[in-house]
């Protein structure tokens, strides 16, 4: 069984304040649409979906160390650049994980999820392609999940999103399909 899995949709990576504290970073603005489309279809599929997201706690007990020393982080739990964009929202039946770190496995239930939900394979969408989405990715890959990267779903903020989906087809074999294609497969 494969898992639709939704990464960093929150209104933190549309805002202008990454814009003006990463000046030249790519916004995932124009996916919005795509990984709403690519949700609803894989709702009436009744196919299994999670959304991971990042959050940290003001009081700083989960920041990396390497960031400890800041007096401010991005997504701060409960903000509004934490919540979800508002088209992507969970529904109430569906899982959420709370990651702290670029990696959706990384001291999170993301693993014990996919193994109470009989995954094998998880189709990834979100934000960033070259940082978390990677990361979670190269991390699935590690434990034993294939991949399949959502071609019209994903992009990257720095590199160039199509070098991105490439280095993860040649690093760890990732299956690259539009969702639109990929949900195919599921329809009777």
């Amino acid at each position: 069984m494969e898992a639709l899995v939704v990464i960093d949709m929150q209104n933190y990576f549309i805002s202008d304040s990454l814009k003006e504290s990463s000046p030249g970073i790519k916004q995932p603005i124009s996916i919005i649409p795509s990984i709403a489309c690519c949700l609803k279809e894989a709702r009436n599929l009744n196919l299994p979906i999670i959304h991971i997201k990042t959050e940290y706690k003001a009081d700083k007990s989960d920041w990396p160390k390497s960031k400890s020393h800041r007096d401010s982080l991005y997504c701060i739990e409960n903000t509004q650049d934490a919540e979800f964009i508002s088209e992507l929202c969970p529904l109430p039946d569906e899982a959420v994980i709370v990651k702290s770190r670029y990696s959706g496995f990384y001291d999170t239930e993301f693993e014990a999820w996919l193994k109470e939900n009989g995954i094998q394979s998880i189709a990834l969408a979100g934000y960033a392609l070259d940082c978390c989405v990677r990361f979670t990715a190269v991390d699935a890959f590690n434990i034993g999940y294939g991949t399949t990267i959502l071609r019209d779903c994903v992009m990257s903020s720095w590199e160039d999103t199509d070098v991105s989906i490439e280095y993860l087809q040649y690093l760890i074999q990732s299956e690259v399909s539009d969702s639109k294609d990929w949900l195919s497969q599921y329809h009777a």
